[in-house]
């Protein structure tokens, strides 16, 4: 089982929002059976809400699904338990720093889109740009998984990857 977690600050747009489309993608192309994949925030104070109701109002316009996503606080266990922790933005890398100390395992999503030379996501609560962010979020996720497929040598029969 691969195990992927996308982490941003509240687990309220961004990282829940990276979650769904993740498991789209893996959903359609017939790969939901080999993944886990969550999404947690680096702060708790939205522990166990849903994803923001623009987020889902969102996700609903574009017939992704959510529906189980809550927000979670991310542990030192989440660290050694993932194999891909996908971040935000340079705070959440911050964050996990000062909390965890060693986090050489975890990259920016946006690492996956070189020719984007910021590599922090824009927060849809803050800018009121869902489709700014939903875009980045698509097309980085379709290189993480690009990526992933190649690295764990994914048997992709009739995949169009």
């Amino acid at each position: 089982m691969i195990k992927v977690l996308f982490i941003c600050a509240a687990n309220i747009n961004r990282s829940p929002m990276a979650e769904a489309i993740f498991c789209q993608l893996i959903k359609t192309k017939g790969l939901d059976r080999k993944f886990t994949v969550d999404s947690a925030a680096t702060n708790k104070f939205h522990v166990g809400r849903r994803p923001s109701k623009s987020t889902r109002k969102f996700l609903g316009k574009m017939n992704i699904p959510y529906q189980w996503i809550r927000s979670r606080q991310v542990t030192a266990n989440d660290l050694s338990a993932f194999d891909y922790i996908v971040i935000m933005d340079e705070e959440n890398l911050s964050v996990l720093t000062d909390r965890f100390g060693q986090t050489s395992q975890i990259q920016f999503l946006l690492d996956y889109l070189p020719e984007v030379k910021n590599k922090n996501v824009p927060d849809p609560s803050v800018t009121g740009n869902h489709i700014e962010t939903y875009n980045l979020l698509l097309k980085s996720c379709e290189k993480l998984l690009f990526h992933i497929i190649k690295r764990e040598e994914l048997d992709i029969d009739n995949a169009n990857v």
